[in-house]
């Protein structure tokens, strides 16, 4: 009985020391995935960050920050329709994710998808009213449909914050 015993204490030893171990080699392999999501490499960014999103084990924030990383990713890629996917998952782990709604309204604005690029410039300025690159964005976007009062306003605005 006192054999089995030992080799039940040994047994449930080498297990925790095992499962200890592996937790950390996972936790290992995570943060290189959240370094890589972070890099220039557009091809390494979006592999990370998808490793990352399909994992199952991140919280919605995590979540949200892979979808934006890998949008933008999506976006210099000019793969817009991926893009704009990302962003808009991003937005919905994050419904204030300020850069989220900045980058996809470049995408509109890239895009010519005017109306949308201004809903999401100024969803970023109710977000934060003084953000000097939205305000000259928007006034972009208010050129390029031709309201030259529009975007004069904004440039202004823009160079007086």
């Amino acid at each position: 009985m006192r054999r089995l015993s030992s080799i039940s204490s040994s047994f449930i030893l080498s297990f925790l020391g095992l499962t200890l171990f592996t937790e950390a080699a996972i936790a290992q392999g995570r943060d290189s995935y959240v370094e890589q999501c972070l890099e220039r490499d557009e091809a390494i960014v979006i592999n990370a960050c998808t490793t990352l999103i399909e994992s199952g084990v991140e919280s919605d924030r995590n979540l949200a920050v892979s979808h934006f990383h890998r949008g933008r990713a999506h976006f210099r890629n000019e793969d817009f329709d991926l893009a704009i996917q990302d962003f808009d998952q991003a937005i919905g782990f994050r419904p204030g994710f300020l850069n989220a709604f900045f980058q996809r309204g470049d995408v509109y604005l890239a895009t010519e998808q005017y109306g949308l690029a201004l809903q999401d410039y100024d969803e970023v300025l109710r977000l934060d009213p003084t953000d000097a690159i939205a305000f000259k964005y928007r006034g972009d976007v208010y050129l390029a449909q031709g309201n030259s009062e529009r975007a004069i306003q904004d440039y202004d605005e823009a160079l007086r914050l």
